[in-house]
């Protein structure tokens, strides 16, 4: 959030200066967060503290998409900007042959054109995971697949079905 606007006065525009649009996404955005915390039992807030993408639930992708699509631009708290990946990527483990004839087996984010990045050099979103944070400076991330100068690329991760949720 820019300065004069904070999630508890996103509703409220009194000076009529913010585009309609970009509340809507914003508050859909807030209501995506309030329902991963309702999941838990509690959501009480009693000052502005940072809404962090740990806390979001699987209606983080669509609340993003309509903001990103709403011309809502996606900010670190750095100011660098943010890209939402167009496909999602999947969690998977790649198994190979070992220099001493065993296996080498370990997780990888696989991006939808393949590439493949360590799951230790991403940010893994939720309990179960839903998306993946990764950051300009991951292990094995091609050039320009985060924005340039940016510092984070978001994507949603594959559902796999009959997978357990860990419940």
């Amino acid at each position: 959030m820019r300065t004069g606007v904070s999630w508890r006065n996103l509703e409220h525009d009194y000076s009529g200066r913010r585009d309609p649009a970009h509340v809507a996404a914003l508050v859909a955005l807030q209501q995506a967060h309030r329902a991963a915390d309702e999941g838990t039992g509690y959501y009480y807030r009693s000052a502005e503290v940072p809404v962090r993408l740990e806390e979001f639930g699987p209606a983080l992708w669509p609340a993003l998409q309509r903001a990103t699509d709403d011309g809502v631009p996606l900010l670190t708290t750095r100011g660098a900007p943010v890209r939402i990946a167009d496909r999602p990527g999947a969690v998977t483990v790649d198994v190979r042959q070992g220099e001493d004839a065993g296996l080498r087996v370990r997780a990888v984010l696989e991006l939808a054109d393949g590439v493949r990045i360590p799951v230790e050099s991403v940010r893994l979103l939720g309990s179960p995971p839903h998306g993946a944070a990764l950051t300009a400076t991951a292990d094995g991330l091609p050039a320009g697949t985060a924005p340039d100068g940016g510092l984070l690329l978001l994507l949603p991760l594959q559902r796999i079905p009959g997978a357990s949720s860990g419940s």
